[in-house]
């Protein structure tokens, strides 16, 4: 298979198809990897001219592609039914990928121009973005009854997954950009290239990241509400990249009593980010990774009130229970145990998590040192803190990207 462009114009239409699908298979995974494991793109859009998909019965059929790519798609003036619902998801993978990778290269701390700029990239993402949205067709825009009709069709995951994806594609990158507001103003002396402090405050970004967040938690609570989809569709990889890109921006809400936030807001926040708990645990049942992420969104919670309000949350589990994990520490009972240098309180240099750093200054009534304490509020302006085992993503992969010669759901 060469990517990028369409050969093989001597083989049947449905193995041409079956290697069209294959490359957009292989280009969610790569997205999907490349945000939650924190590294670069593999796959370029750059000069790719594959057509999107076709629907399944023309799939069955054998009939031609109509030829429609991710360049002309926004300007198809044919009916959606004609190319299916999944080229719609896959341009709206592409642009929230975009947005992504700004967030996980740290392109805040490279480019030189502002978000404001309308010549810089964080700008020109948000036109692209707009532009795509805006050009939605209307059976394709949201709304509950366009929902229940993709329900009927069995195509309320991918509807339900578009949505997700491109409201909280505004808060992917613009959460690098949310003020956090400590009172011993650690951050006073970070500053990006552009020359904004991590304190600075543009309120068109705050309010842009806020709103789309509070979004994305009405989509999953309409998502939590309809029992029959729950049943019928069961997990969705991008409703979770959607839980956990708009996490951050939901607790930057409910806690750093920001002066533009409303007291509604803050409980709508304090509602929804239960409603993430809520779909993760019912998640654990089916994949390992959902242990990870139900543990991150319980520590990024703990880190936000220990920043904020200075409390820690004693009940947060470090380690995920999962089936593909073995215990590594042994009691000192065990006849395997083998006492360690200093064998008691480890020093602080050792700990790879901040939440652990926390739990360590509780139990030891220390304070912590002053680079710590930067490192805390560093975090928050980061937005979420990935780290997946990339293992864990195995069974999840196999299940949510299906083979290119089966049905799309």
């Amino acid at each position: 298979m060469r990517l990028n462009k369409e050969y093989h114009s001597r083989h049947p239409e449905q193995e041409r198809e079956i290697r069209r699908r294959t490359f957009w298979a292989c280009l969610q995974i790569d997205r999907l990897l490349a945000f939650s494991l924190v590294k670069p793109r593999t796959l370029s859009l750059r000069n790719v001219n594959i057509s999107l998909p076709s629907t399944d019965i023309s799939l069955a059929y054998g009939e031609k592609t109509r030829g429609v790519t991710l360049e002309t798609l926004a300007n198809f003036n044919g009916n959606p039914s004609d190319i299916g619902i999944q080229s719609y998801l896959i341009k709206s993978i592409c642009i929230w990928s975009d947005f992504a990778d700004f967030h996980v290269t740290q392109e805040r701390m490279v480019s030189k121009l502002p978000p404001t700029d309308p010549s810089s990239r964080f700008a020109q993402l948000c036109a692209s973005l707009q532009d795509w949205t805006d050009n939605l067709p209307p059976r394709m825009q949201w709304s509950e009854e366009n929902y229940r009709i993709h329900l009927d069709l069995n195509q309320g995951a991918a509807y339900m997954a578009i949505h997700c994806l491109l409201q909280s594609a505004w808060c992917v990158s613009h959460q690098d950009y949310l003020p956090q507001t400590d009172e011993h103003s650690i951050l006073l002396d970070y500053m990006d290239p552009a020359g904004w402090s991590f304190l600075h405050r543009e309120q068109t970004l705050i309010s842009t990241c806020v709103s789309h967040a509070l979004q994305v938690g009405k989509l999953i609570d309409a998502y939590l509400s309809f029992d029959r989809h729950l049943e019928n569709q069961g997990q969705s990889i991008f409703l979770a990249l959607s839980v956990l890109s708009t996490a951050s921006p939901l607790l930057w809400l409910r806690y750093t009593q920001d002066e533009c936030s409303s007291e509604g807001d803050k409980d709508l926040a304090d509602t929804y980010f239960e409603n993430y708990i809520r779909l993760v645990r019912s998640w654990r049942g089916a994949w390992d990774i959902a242990h990870t992420w139900l543990r991150q969104l319980e520590e990024m919670r703990s880190l936000y009130r220990f920043a904020y309000m200075g409390i820690l949350d004693d009940s947060v589990h470090m380690e995920a229970p999962s089936r593909c994990s073995s215990p590594t520490n042994q009691s000192p009972q065990s006849p395997e145990y083998r006492p360690s240098p200093g064998d008691g309180l480890p020093p602080a240099t050792i700990s790879k998590n901040i939440y652990s750093l926390l739990r360590l200054n509780r139990t030891a009534n220390l304070n912590l040192r002053e680079e710590y304490q930067s490192s805390i509020w560093v975090t928050l302006t980061q937005g979420w803190p990935q780290s997946v085992d990339i293992s864990a993503w195995d069974e999840s992969m196999q299940e949510q990207v299906p083979s290119a010669s089966m049905k799309w759901q």
